[in-house]
Parts: structure tokens; sequence; C-alpha cells
């Protein structure tokens, strides 16, 4: 399909799809830029978010970075050490509280 035909189509998920296989669909384009815009939204769905991933994709840019799941090494390994800790602090060090890490 060409541009002007994606242009034609009113559903947004029609029209994201259309764009997202069409071979006209270029970053240097800038009816295709508009176009990838015109889709960013959430009506049109999927499609919407593979077009924007496309277009980032042809400009060369860097993904986002998703936040790490595991912990950190630097995290204590259970969090009631930690608040017990802390209450010592609170406390003024002076705490009964026996701790003995493994």
């Amino acid at each position: 399909m060409t541009l002007v035909e994606v242009l034609a189509i009113q559903d947004p998920k029609r029209r994201a799809a259309a764009l997202y296989f069409s071979h006209e669909f270029r970053p240097d384009d800038p009816l295709a830029v508009k176009l990838a815009k015109s889709v960013a939204v959430p009506e049109a769905g999927v499609w919407g978010t593979n077009v924007q991933a496309r277009l980032a994709e042809m400009y060369k840019a860097k993904p986002r970075r998703r936040r790490a799941k595991t912990a950190s090494s630097e995290a204590p390994s259970n969090i009631f050490l930690m608040l017990l800790e802390l209450e010592d602090e609170l406390a003024g060090g002076d705490s009964q509280h026996q701790i003995s890490e493994p």
C-alpha cells in the first residue's frame, strides 16, 4: 500500500497495521512520520505500538531500559534484619536484639 492509501483509512487499528506493513514507511518521509504519530493513540492498540517501535528502530533509537527485576547485591538479604538495624540506630545503638547473620 502507498502512504496515500494508508492515509485514507479511518480506523486507527487498520491504519496502523497497513502502515506497519507498508514498504514506503521510512523515517525520512514526512507523511510517514505524520501517519506514525496519528496511530500513537490507545485506540490503535498493539499495531500502533508496533509502528512506534519500528519507527524507533529505523531511527536507531536506544530502547527504553527496564528496571532490574533482581535485587541489588548491596541490598540486605532479609528485610527484617534491615528493620532491626534501623530500630537499633533509632534507639541509639543500645537495642537488645541479637542479630547473627549466616
